[in-house]
């Protein structure tokens, strides 16, 4: 499907239709961009796009970039993504008082310690059986495996299951930050 994006007038041969699909070349997403100039057009506001995808590549000229349009007084308030400066303060805060970077170090370095157990063990195992030059019967090895399997999985359930609660506890931080974002918004002057 062919789209035109009505922001900056790239055309999309690879467009989907979907409903929340964005412009490859501006990342506005069409469906809001088609909304929001239908607004304008309902109340009468000059409505801009582009004619031809060779003045979408130019910028417009500084002087001649219109103020952006004050938000209508019923809409809803925008929340800052996580990753803006206004995060800092308060996800640092947060944070301070908590062992995060420390406990994510912690699992990191548990993780490789766990991880050298087996490589050792299968080390010792072939040094021993090149120094005594006497092969191993089939059920110690067959043990001797079924040990190493079992610490290799137990290291790396630990490892990821330790990550996501710190990954969980870190998106509560963030949704904590959002909210924080949403009442100040709404609190009035």
């Amino acid at each position: 499907m062919k789209r035109e994006c009505l922001k900056c007038g790239h055309h999309n041969l690879e467009a989907t239709g979907g409903e929340f699909e964005s412009c490859p070349n501006c990342g506005a997403i069409y469906s809001k961009v088609e909304k929001a100039i239908r607004q304008q057009e309902a109340n009468g506001g000059p409505v801009s796009r582009f004619q031809d995808s060779t003045q979408a590549q130019r910028p417009l000229p500084a002087k001649a970039a219109a103020p952006a349009p004050a938000p209508p007084a019923n809409a809803a308030p925008t929340l800052q993504p996580p990753h803006t400066a206004k995060e800092a303060p308060f996800v640092e805060k947060l944070r301070s008082g908590t062992a995060y970077s420390t406990y994510r170090s912690v699992v990191r370095t548990l993780y490789f310690i766990g991880m050298a157990i087996p490589v050792l063990a299968v080390i010792g195992f072939l040094a021993n059986w090149i120094v005594t030059r006497q092969a191993p019967g089939l059920l110690p090895s067959i043990g001797f495996t079924a040990v190493l399997l079992f610490i290799i999985v137990f290291v790396r359930m630990y490892r990821d299951i330790s990550l996501m609660l710190c990954d969980a506890s870190d998106a509560s931080i963030k949704s904590a930050e959002l909210l924080q974002q949403l009442l100040a918004e709404k609190r009035p002057d």
